[in-house]
Order: structure tokens, then C-alpha cells, then sequence
């Protein structure tokens, strides 16, 4: 593994390091295995708002379950102390909960979801007029990488 043709033959054929051949004398190299599909890149960037006691899906994608995805969720306004974080894929909770404290945020990299959801904690304040106090809002920030 490694060697500098190997890597070079393998990137021109798209396939994986370890599924070439390099041979050094006859400076040819010999590749097997599935090719890989070429990966394309989005930059999302979405300004959530969620009821106050509410769970809310902030981001589904359309239907790619190899999605790669880095990025942060910020909690900037809300009464609540933190907001929860959930990552799915096909309905299925991917990791645990991610706490995020209001005036914060926090960074991650996930693969293999298609579905990032905000809960709101309720602090009992729903329904006095203040329409801050009875949400909580930021954003969600994903550079996503999936097969094409």
C-alpha cells in the first residue's frame, strides 16, 4: 500500500489503493474491485426556528443514505437552557443526543443519515406574548459529500 504508483494508477481508474497492483519493474499496475463513484459536494446553510416544547426535522435530504457531513448547529435565541440534536437515518437515531447550550454551538461530522432533528426543551414560559421566549432558533451549518 502506498507506493506512489499504485496511488496514481489507482486515482486515474478510481479505484481504492488497496484493490491495485503496483509493479515496480514493468512500471504498470493492475486494478480490481467496484470503481468508485465520483463524490460531489453542497455547502447547506439553514436558519431554523422550533416551538418551544416541539421537535422539528431542520434538514432532510433527498433520499441519499451515504451521505458524509460536517459542519456545526449554533443555539442563538430561546428560553430554553440548551436544545437537543438528533441525527437519522431512515427513521433510525444515528449516535446519542447532541446538547447544544443557548449562545453556542457545536461541531460534528456524520455519516450515513438523511435526517437531522431539534427539540426544543420546554421551561414552562409558553404563551406569554414573547415570541422568543416560546421558541428556540439558530443554524445549522452542513458542507455534505455524497456518491453520485
Amino acid at each position: 500500500m502506498g507506493c506512489y504508483q499504485r496511488r496514481h494508477c489507482c486515482e486515474r481508474k478510481s479505484m481504492k489503493p488497496e484493490n491495485c497492483q503496483c509493479h515496480h519493474q514493468e512500471r504498470t499496475c493492475n486494478c480490481q474491485g467496484k470503481v468508485h463513484s465520483e463524490m460531489k459536494k453542497d455547502c447547506v446553510k439553514i436558519e431554523w426556528v422550533v416551538p418551544e416544547g416541539g421537535t422539528q426535522s431542520v434538514f432532510q435530504n433527498g433520499g441519499f443514505n451515504q451521505i458524509i457531513g460536517s459542519g456545526f448547529v449554533s443555539y442563538d435565541t430561546g428560553n430554553a437552557p440548551y436544545i437537543i440534536v438528533r441525527f437519522f437515518l431512515d427513521g433510525v437515531q444515528q449516535g446519542a443526543d447532541i446538547p447544544v447550550f443557548r449562545d453556542s454551538s457545536v461541531a460534528f461530522t456524520y455519516t450515513k443519515f438523511n435526517q437531522i432533528t431539534v427539540l426544543c426543551p420546554s421551561t414552562g414560559n409558553v404563551g406569554q406574548g414573547n415570541y422568543a421566549a416560546n421558541h428556540c432558533a439558530g443554524e445549522l451549518s452542513i458542507m455534505a459529500r455524497y456518491p453520485v
